[in-house]
């Protein structure tokens, strides 16, 4: 599952609506999920901790801590907001994250502006099956 949740601080409720919508929808799903995107949410604000009730955080299962930023990456360097972490790769239970780290965080050789996107990536590699581990 792919989300971009509405952006602005005024929108705090309707991302939650969003994402407590959206888990409704993977309730009918019995297998291993991925839900990841734009969650215009911070560590430990009411949307985070309402998917986390559900999945964990890929990248806080393999370094114990959700990244530094996947904002501003160098193409909005202009924004002069100090980095903060508001994109996720959350798992279901019946996954094994084997790894999860940062990308898009190069820029062109020739401007240092210019990146990939916005936002840096995180990319994940996850097992699923009899061996992978439960939430908890």
């Amino acid at each position: 599952y792919n989300t971009h949740l509405h952006n602005g601080r005024e929108a705090r409720a309707l991302r939650l609506a969003q994402v407590r919508r959206i888990l409704g929808w993977m309730a009918d799903d019995t297998g291993p999920a991925v839900f990841a995107g734009d969650f215009n949410a911070t560590p430990g604000s009411d949307v985070v901790a309402c998917v986390s009730e559900r999945m964990r955080s890929a990248y806080a299962a393999v370094h114990g801590r959700e990244p530094d930023g996947t904002v501003p990456a160098p193409l909005n360097s202009e924004w002069g907001q100090p980095p903060k972490t508001i994109d996720y790769v959350f798992v279901s239970d019946g996954t094994t994250v084997r790894d999860a780290r940062i990308v898009f965080d190069a820029v062109a050789p020739d401007d240092a502006r210019l990146s990939a996107s916005d936002h840096y990536g995180i990319a994940v590699s996850l097992e699923t099956g009899a061996a992978s581990a439960p939430l908890g």
